[in-house]
């Protein structure tokens, strides 16, 4: 239709996108006051005494693995017992970096999310969605032993890929 005026969807269009990057940034920053406020717990004497036991006893992994498959993570085994070794290594101070690719609807969140609820909750940062400034909010040290998990990297825009990458160097 040549009645419409295309200077005015152009700006609606703009004002759409702002107040849009508004609301997620205010998500975002919803997210990270939740994220930030608990504090690191140390383990007991006694649960000290029985982490090390459990990790001085033979066939580590393979128990390692079945305890994975005792939280709920069937039909992965090939990939689970790699995915958590990788996971664990967030407070070392090279830790590793995994991709989780497959079909849509093939369980790849709920094999993320497994192996995140084997860490300790207050170590996980859940990442949906990041816009191309959003990474840039956190303070220098938020960051640092952090499992940082993110959904949909995919869905990132270049920006956002571009920052990530220099969070992890």
């Amino acid at each position: 239709d040549s009645s419409v005026n295309t200077n005015l969807v152009e700006a609606d269009l703009l004002q759409l996108t702002d107040l849009l990057e508004q609301h997620r940034e205010r998500i975002f920053d919803e997210e990270t006051t939740n994220n930030t406020n608990t504090e690191a717990r140390e383990l007991t004497p006694s649960a000290e005494k029985q982490a090390v036991e459990f990790l001085k006893r033979p066939n580590l992994l393979d128990r390692i693995d079945a305890l994975l498959e005792q939280t709920g993570i069937v039909g992965e085994k090939n990939v689970r017992l790699p995915l958590f070794i990788i996971a664990s290594t967030y407070k070392m101070g090279y830790p590793l970096h995994a991709l989780v690719q497959g079909e849509s609807g093939g369980g790849k969140s709920h094999l993320i999310n497994a192996i995140a609820d084997c860490m300790p909750t207050e170590d996980i940062l859940n990442l949906t969605r990041i816009t191309s400034k959003s990474l840039y909010y956190y303070n220098g040290g938020e960051l640092i032993n952090k499992l940082m998990l993110i959904q949909d990297f995919d869905g990132l825009d270049d920006q956002a890929q571009l920052a990530f990458r220099e969070i992890q160097s």
